[in-house]
C-alpha cells in the first residue's frame, strides 16, 4: 500500500495535510503475507516527501529504508526506490551521487516500468551536465532517452558536483 493523496496534498500546497494523510497510512497499515510480494512500503512516499520538500537529509533515510526494504523481493520496487535515493544523492552534489544515477539508470534499462523509467530524466540530465555518458535505454513506448542538456541547465551556475569532481 502506498498513501497517493499525501503527493497530491503536497503538489497542491497542503503540506500537514500530506503529513497527516501518510502519518494515517503509517497507523492504519498492517502488513499481511501478501504484502512480501506485493507492496507496502510508506518509506518511499515519505521519501518523495521530503525530496519534494527540499529537505534531503530527512529523505535519505527514508529513500535508504525503502531500497532495502524490495531488496530481493521486487526488482521494480527497488529500481524505483533507487531511482529516489540517487536523486537525492545527487541533488546533495554528494560524490557517489553520479555513480548511483548511473546504476540507476542501468537497472532501469533492464525493466518495462514506464513509471520508472519516466522518473529517470533528472538523473540522464545529470549524467549528461557532467559528461558522464548514460546507459542507452531500449525504445520502450514512451521512455526517456539520453538528450542534450538544454539551455536553462547549460547557463545555471555550477552546482556543488564541480568542486567534489573538478
Amino acid at each position: 500500500m502506498q498513501s497517493s493523496a499525501a503527493p497530491a496534498y503536497e503538489r497542491l500546497g497542503y503540506p500537514r495535510f500530506a503529513d497527516a494523510d501518510l502519518a494515517k497510512a503509517r497507523e492504519l497499515w498492517t502488513p499481511t503475507p501478501a504484502d512480501a510480494n506485493v507492496g507496502g512500503d510508506l518509506d518511499r512516499p515519505a521519501a518523495c516527501l521530503e525530496l519534494a520538500r527540499g529537505r534531503l537529509d530527512a529523505a535519505e533515510p527514508f529513500a535508504v529504508a525503502s531500497v532495502r526494504r524490495w531488496e530481493g523481493v521486487s526488482q521494480v520496487g527497488r529500481t524505483q526506490s533507487a531511482i529516489v535515493l540517487a536523486t537525492i544523492h545527487v541533488r546533495a552534489g554528494e560524490p557517489r551521487g553520479l555513480q548511483l544515477a548511473h546504476s540507476t539508470v542501468t537497472a532501469a534499462a533492464k525493466l518495462i516500468s514506464t513509471r520508472a523509467r519516466r522518473r529517470l530524466e533528472p538523473l540522464v540530465t545529470a549524467l549528461t551536465y557532467f559528461g558522464v555518458s548514460p546507459p542507452l535505454l531500449p525504445r520502450r513506448d514512451r521512455i526517456v532517452a539520453p538528450a542534450t542538456v538544454p539551455p536553462s541547465v547549460r547557463n545555471a551556475p555550477p552546482p556543488r558536483m564541480l568542486a567534489v569532481i573538478g
